[in-house]
């Protein structure tokens, strides 16, 4: 008897780990769920005209010249996102090394990689298909990394 009580006991304690697991899971499920949305990135920048025409030609940023503390600087929409470019000197950070990797979802990586090449970008992949997708890869005038993908 005390074996199957055991067993019983067992059983139960596995069913109530699993059933906690499962609400853990739902519970992490959910929140990744909620939304939350990025809408403004600054980066700072050496080339603010290079910069400027390059997400102009490459994204269709429109930027609007803002003035702060005798600095220019720039701002405009990437989708529903503002974008901004802040002089180095003004955000007081050091540009001159890659600090992050931007990701777009563009309709024609082909010509949007095309846009970025003759705007001043420079090539680190050409297209290739990945995951059924189309990916390339390069570099702002500020040495900034963008992924796009098709």
């Amino acid at each position: 008897m005390k074996e199957s009580s055991n067993l019983i006991l067992a059983a139960m304690l596995v069913f109530s780990v699993g059933i906690i697991g499962f609400a853990q899971r739902a519970n992490y499920e959910a929140r990744s769920e909620e939304m939350v949305l990025i809408d403004k990135i600054t980066l700072a920048v050496n080339k603010i005209d290079e910069t400027r025409n390059f997400y102009g030609a490459v994204f269709g940023v429109d930027f609007m010249p803002l003035e702060l503390a005798g600095y220019q600087l720039y701002s405009g929409k990437l989708g529903k996102m503002e974008l901004m470019l802040c002089p180095s000197e003004l955000a007081g950070v050091n540009t001159d090394i890659n600090s992050i990797q931007l990701r777009f979802v563009v309709d024609d990586v082909r010509a949007a990689l095309a846009k970025g090449l003759a705007s001043g970008g420079t090539l680190i992949s050409d297209v290739a298909e990945v995951d059924g997708r189309l990916h390339a890869s390069l570099r702002d005038p500020e040495w900034n990394s963008l992924e796009l993908i098709q």
